[in-house]
């Protein structure tokens, strides 16, 4: 895990720098909420497997994870495998990435590089617009939830906009770039 900062979080990190990481901010807050003290990242780590189920509320909370349905229980069954986590919520990751695009408008979210038409640099802004354009297109065309797009495309941001788009509308997306050959796509 890396903080906006870049320091990396390691098991060996001391506590007294944890501060300077999203997981030191994420422990705090677990503190808080929870009335315990964890001196080393072991004790954490002990304390999200015996605790799996407070551990995961607060990751979901900590987070700002959006549903547009509230989850009844956090892990409904522990079966393994077939463990069901946060059983009623219903969720679609597109959001929680247009959440990090407007928060970040400005910076550059992609930067891709090309033999062919050189190098690009796309802010959150872009992306946001671009993913705009391309949904109305698929909008259009008809695709809605459940709806499957799929496309023989290169790994370029244009069709990184057309996975995101597809994602916010609940349809399932599928590309295979043409750099992988006709008989990987077979």
């Amino acid at each position: 895990m890396t903080t906006p900062a870049g320091t990396l979080l390691r098991p060996g990190l001391p506590r007294d720098q944890w501060s300077t990481t999203q997981f030191g901010l994420f422990v705090d807050e677990v503190e808080k909420r929870h009335g315990v003290h964890f001196d080393t990242y072991d004790e954490v780590w002990q304390w999200s497997v015996d605790e799996l189920e407070q551990f995961w509320q607060m990751v979901w909370d900590f987070f700002g994870v959006i549903s547009h349905s509230p989850h009844t229980a956090v892990l409904g069954s522990r079966t393994m495998p077939g463990a069901q986590w946060f059983p009623g919520a219903h969720l679609n990751f597109a959001e929680h990435i247009a959440r990090s695009l407007q928060q970040h408008a400005d910076r550059p979210m992609i930067i891709s590089r090309s033999q062919t038409v050189g190098s690009d640099e796309w802010t959150g802004q872009r992306m946001l617009d671009e993913i705009a354009a391309v949904r109305a297109g698929l909008v259009a065309q008809g695709i809605g939830s459940g709806d499957r797009v799929v496309g023989y495309l290169p790994n370029i941001p244009q069709t990184l906009a057309l996975y995101f788009a597809t994602a916010s509308l609940g349809a399932i997306f599928c590309a295979v770039p043409p750099e992988m050959g006709p008989q990987s796509v077979l």
